[in-house]
């Protein structure tokens, strides 16, 4: 239904994305209505830049198209005590495209045997190549946000592409005489990641017992000099 009703059916009008939304979904049933807020909740899961106020707002304004209250004390809502990093001004003005790949990603995940999906799971690189099959991957920030949100041990907490791009370039040194498997050096966004796995190695080696984040001292000095806060983007 949310396929049908909003990927299918885009609103390109002035007005905001939640009074566009809920026109998109007022033809839908009571579940689809409550699945697009827990769809939305997932959305918001990662952003630091849209306050905790905000998100309850938005995730029980959409359930209440349903007909029914969500109680803004509800356990889902602890997760929105902090966010895990900026998505920029993008994340917000893009929205309807983020939430669009999270639906097509939805139902290309839903469409997999259980035994496939259990499989994907279970290895990050693969669980990236399938997302990256989804159309408009390559563009969206919720991409990097849903593979760090599912393994952050192995993706960095980083939703911008840009941000990325430039990690790549700043630490492209460290990675000079090393011998990359064809898998990390393509220009594919999974390489990319692959790259920046690499980088966090040689940095807790060279680091023992610091954690490594890519937006603090020392380490954003090496690709952002002018020490420029963290901004997500596209």
């Amino acid at each position: 239904e949310i396929q049908r009703f909003f990927v299918d059916r885009p609103d390109e009008g002035n007005r905001s994305f939640m009074e566009k939304l809920k026109d998109q979904l007022e033809p839908t049933s009571v579940r689809a209505k409550e699945l697009a807020a827990e769809m939305l909740w997932v959305l918001l899961l990662f952003p630091s830049n849209v306050g905790r106020k905000k998100k309850i707002e938005i995730v029980t304004a959409v359930w209440a198209w349903s007909g029914s209250t969500l109680p803004t004390n509800h356990p889902m809502f602890t997760a929105f005590a902090e966010g895990i990093g900026s998505g920029g001004l993008g994340f917000n003005n893009y929205r309807p495209y983020e939430l669009k790949f999270l639906v097509q990603f939805a139902l290309a995940w839903k469409a997999k045997a259980v035994s496939d999906q259990q499989s994907l799971i279970e290895d990050p690189w693969r669980f990236a190549e399938f997302t990256d099959a989804v159309p408009g991957a390559d563009k969206r920030q919720f991409r990097h946000m849903l593979l760090h949100l599912l393994f952050p041990d192995t993706f960095e907490r980083v939703s911008s592409g840009s941000d990325k791009a430039e990690l790549d370039h700043g630490f492209a040194d460290r990675l000079a005489k090393m011998v990359l498997a064809p898998g990390e050096s393509s220009t594919s966004l999974i390489a990319r990641d692959r790259r920046l796995a690499r980088v966090r190695q040689i940095l807790e080696q060279e680091h023992p017992g610091k954690f490594v984040d890519f937006y603090e001292r020392p380490f954003v000095e090496e690709w952002r000099p002018k020490e420029q806060p963290e901004t997500g983007g596209a």
